[in-house]
């Protein structure tokens, strides 16, 4: 009994290092997307309307929401939905459920707009997650979803720094690969296990427990594709005076590379 106390209570330590780290980590340049966000969504949502949160952790974005406004956020972890639960304990406009982004337990159409901020890198089916996000999506609705974007086939993600000079080489040739096929409208969404957080039980750096590897470019074809159409997207906007800058600039030119530089940032409406 108390062997199984210790290891829950070191599971809550680490989890809630974790979104302390997190939350710092987010809170860089992402801050105007958050707002941004929040500005469209209190302009496009009416009172009684409900909005899906996939990937909440501890819903800081619920609170800046109207009262009005009908919130459900999911998340598969129970440290970040039970401080949630605490943190809005009492609202009876939010909810939170335990779920996976695959797998998402509502009706077809039930949600005028979807929100997933920095859950996207999370997921391990990303092709399958964004296709229940459209199905519980009504026509006309609003996806909006910021992540980080790692479509470079040469950047190498922190995440598997751990790894050794066989895996690096391996995931540079898949990653060219993956490359080339998105210039012929295939998708792979390149998922990898074993990150660092999840090899070492350590946060320490942005990114650590990345498992999709995150393509710009993938996403927002892949969307088109099912029929969605963009009210806004990221372009990356030099800094002249700075070299690095000017080199990130070059590589936008390149097929398929229009969005490097920046974070994945949509705002899309599901016309299909």
């Amino acid at each position: 009994m108390f062997q199984r106390k210790f290891k829950i209570m070191e599971k809550d330590f680490w989890q809630k290092q974790y979104y302390d780290l997190a939350s710092k980590y987010g809170k860089d340049d992402s801050d105007w997307k958050v707002k941004k966000a929040l500005d469209y969504l209190v302009s496009d949502l009416k009172p009684g309307e409900k909005i899906l949160e996939v990937g909440c952790g501890t819903a800081d974005f619920a609170g800046k929401l109207s009262e009005k406004i009908f919130y459900t956020g999911i998340d598969i972890s129970d440290y970040a939905l039970d401080d949630a639960k605490r943190r809005f304990l009492g609202k009876n406009n939010c909810s939170f459920i335990k779920a996976e982004a695959d797998k998402l337990p509502f009706r077809d159409e039930e949600f005028e707009s979807v929100l997933a901020k920095f859950g996207l890198e999370h997921f391990s089916k990303p092709r399958e997650s964004l296709l229940e996000i459209a199905r519980v999506l009504k026509l006309g609705g609003s996806l909006i979803i910021i992540a980080p974007n790692l479509e470079f086939p040469f950047c190498f993600p922190t995440a598997y720094r751990h790894k050794g000079f066989l895996f690096r080489l391996k995931l540079y040739f898949l990653r060219s690969y993956d490359y080339i096929m998105r210039l012929l409208d295939r998708y792979h969404f390149r998922v990898l296990k074993d990150n660092y957080l999840s090899a070492t039980g350590r946060y320490e750096k942005k990114d650590d427990d990345l498992v999709y590897l995150v393509s710009s470019f993938e996403v927002i074809n892949f969307l088109k594709n099912i029929g969605f159409e963009f009210v806004f997207f990221n372009k990356f906007k030099p800094d002249k005076k700075a070299r690095k800058e000017l080199i990130k600039k070059m590589i936008t030119y390149l097929p398929g590379m229009k969005y490097y530089g920046t974070e994945l940032f949509i705002i899309a409406k599901k016309n299909a």
